[in-house]
């Protein structure tokens, strides 16, 4: 049974002129003057990436919403071409057809894709800069969705557009009530019509439920706290050295300067090791700079717990720990070892399979 996340993006339309322009470059890869509506519209099989949340991943879902602000916007666009006597063909025939594909999109949701990959960070240039976010997940093919759903429709499920954010979360019920709908009104893709709300709560985690619950395959994180508290916490006391402690928030030094705070400290084979909790570390703009402030250092400081404010001497070494949603991943030097970005040391979904001491040693090894 596929349990998913899912998010609706928004794909609004320019405010203005160079606002549309920007748009039009940054689709060019694709072909001469398109905007983002037909890029989904005339490309649907085209592999793809589009803004999304950092905490989704592979097989969740995206549902794209056409900004109802969107015909006033291509009218007021035109309404200045003509001011100004433009008669450029091209963006006349642009805004023809943007006009024409809001007839039946704008203010509803359009169409759905599911995720192929985890979302990642991308740096882009300047004449690529026309969505404001740098998470970006990728995606296949795009699915239509006919007639799709209204804002009333969508508020009468519990679903308010977000107008502080291209992205507006689906939570548990809500994609119940709204695949639902879908069902009743029109066609939907396998994927969707297969697909369950992902997340069964956190609320009974504790040391001997956590492999159970937190590394479900239907379980579900939308930020880093809840990957430390109900999955880090409990897998870096398995991992740890037997009887030595978990230090968290701790100050890192190098020469008495400082260079950073790593979030936790633990013991491996008698040496402390950093470890550096993410949600998605795909998703990181640049995670080897960040990993380098708590590597080859020679003191740290914890800021939590009962050793907070000892300073604690360290031989210098180039390993640290990463985990994420995904799993346990080994670095050296900023670089991945024995594992990748997409491929952890060890997966979340194996650890029920695997006792402390396998977990333990699979780690060891990697060092």
């Amino acid at each position: 049974m596929p349990y998913v996340q899912a998010c609706i993006t928004n794909v609004s339309f320019p405010q203005d002129l160079p606002g549309l322009q920007q748009m039009l470059r940054k689709n060019r890869y694709f072909g001469t003057a398109l905007t983002d509506l037909d890029l989904l519209i005339d490309f649907p099989n085209a592999p793809k990436a589009w803004t999304a949340f950092r905490w989704l991943t592979s097989g969740d879902l995206l549902f794209f919403y056409h900004a109802a602000s969107a015909p006033q916007r291509i009218k007021r666009i035109q309404r200045k071409l003509q001011r100004e006597g433009n008669r450029d063909p091209i963006l006349i025939k642009v805004l023809e057809r943007a006009a024409e594909r809001a007839n039946d999109r704008a203010g509803r949701i359009f169409a759905v894709a599911e995720i192929s990959g985890t979302p990642a960070y991308e740096r882009l240039d300047d004449d690529e800069r026309h969505f404001q976010g740098r998470i970006f997940a990728p995606f296949a093919r795009v699915d239509h969705l006919t007639p799709g759903m209204t804002l009333d429709q969508l508020a009468a499920i519990g679903i308010s557009i977000s107008r502080q954010s291209a992205l507006t979360s689906i939570e548990g019920e809500q994609f119940t009530h709204l695949k639902a709908f879908l069902q009743q009104s029109g066609s939907i893709p396998a994927y969707l019509a297969n697909a369950f709300p992902g997340g069964t709560g956190f609320r009974d985690v504790d040391v001997a439920t956590w492999r159970a619950i937190s590394c479900a395959p239907e379980q579900r994180f939308i930020h880093e706290g809840q990957v430390r508290s109900y999955l880090i916490d409990y897998l870096l006391d398995a991992v740890k050295d037997p009887r030595t402690p978990r230090l968290e928030e701790c100050d890192c030094r190098r020469g008495g300067m400082s260079t950073g705070r790593a979030d936790y400290f633990i013991t491996l084979a008698g040496r402390w090791v950093p470890v550096e909790a993410k949600l998605n570390l795909q998703a990181e703009r640049d995670l080897p700079a960040q990993l380098a402030q708590y590597t080859h250092i020679d003191a740290f400081t914890p800021t939590r717990g009962a050793r907070r404010g000892t300073p604690i001497p360290t031989t210098p070494s180039d390993v640290c720990l990463v985990i994420d949603q995904a799993g346990l991943y080994t670095t050296r030097n900023g670089r991945f070892s024995g594992c990748s970005a997409d491929a952890p040391l060890i997966a979340r979904r194996a650890l029920p399979d695997l006792s402390n001491t396998a977990v333990r040693q699979r780690v060891l090894e990697a060092f």
